[in-house]
């Protein structure tokens, strides 16, 4: 597991030319063509695989069960329905808990790693001991619990490097909407655009 921290993408080419191990890695298209096209050919530059985040479940679980490497961003938030609630800074978001089923259903270690700029101008990886993941009898709690675990360790991250972290994901929006005042700008003048076309076409 990693974030949007420092430069992430490196993370992932370092695999294949350090360890001789390519990876695969979950990412999501970009709507721009050209460009999704270009970070893709360098995501596989070195022989790592990417796929596509949507309905990417299966062959994350068939890429642990024949021994491979993933490699997941989960500093992003995802839809109430398909999330769990956990705490990240202290304040309630909602956190997908794909990455905690995977690691208890393939019975997968989990190492967070991150790549952090130096003053100069080099990197340094890191690659810290997997983490202690909880099982029990209920799988719901663990669920929650082991995202928890797994966030807390980005959340160690971003605040030994607060000025590499790439926040521009509005992560406390659902529990703190008044966070985001220009995010509630705009959804009433989408909510009056449609209520005035909708006038308009009656």
């Amino acid at each position: 597991i990693s974030a949007h921290l420092g430069n992430w993408e490196m993370v992932a080419l370092f695999f294949p030319l350090y360890f001789k191990v390519p990876i695969t890695a979950v990412d999501r298209q970009i709507q721009n063509r050209i460009i999704n096209r270009w970070i893709r050919r360098l995501r596989t530059k070195f022989g790592n695989r990417v796929i596509e985040k949507g309905g990417a479940l299966p062959e994350m679980t068939r890429t642990l069960r024949q021994k491979k490497i993933l490699g997941v961003l989960i500093d992003q938030g995802t839809k109430s329905s398909l999330g769990v609630k956990i705490k990240f800074f202290d304040k309630f978001v909602t956190a997908t808990p794909a990455t905690a089923l995977l690691a208890l259903r393939c019975k997968s270690p989990v190492l967070p790693i991150f790549c952090t700029r130096n003053e100069d101008g080099t990197y340094t990886i890191s690659i810290e001991p997997p983490l202690v993941i909880k099982r029990t009898d209920d799988l719901s709690a663990d669920l929650i619990t082991n995202t928890q675990i797994m966030t807390d360790s980005i959340e160690k991250a971003v605040r030994e490097y607060p000025e590499q972290w790439f926040w521009v994901h509005r992560r406390w929006r659902k529990y703190y909407p008044n966070l985001y005042t220009e995010e509630i700008v705009r959804r009433r003048r989408s909510r009056d655009r449609k209520k005035r076309l909708k006038r308009e076409e009656a």
